[in-house]
């Protein structure tokens, strides 16, 4: 016997939080770069040139990334 609270497929459930969360997941990056990168927020604890690139590169590709599948989606 199935207990569900909701009459909601849970496999399509969980496909659609992924989706979610692969779409949020540049902007949320964008944002926790911009407070990384503020010497104002984080004082001496802020990032380095290195993590600095390497963190935009990474908020590049995730922005690419959720443009690209809400581009193609069918």
């Amino acid at each position: 016997m199935r207990f569900r609270f909701a009459h909601i497929d849970p496999v399509k459930a969980l496909f659609w939080s992924a989706v979610l969360n692969g779409l949020i997941a540049g902007p949320l990056m964008a944002v926790i770069m911009m407070i990384a990168c503020s010497r104002k927020v984080m004082g001496k604890f802020a990032l380095t040139p290195y993590l600095r690139i390497s963190g935009c590169i990474a908020t590049l590709v995730m922005c690419a990334v959720g443009l690209g599948v809400l581009v193609s989606w069918k």
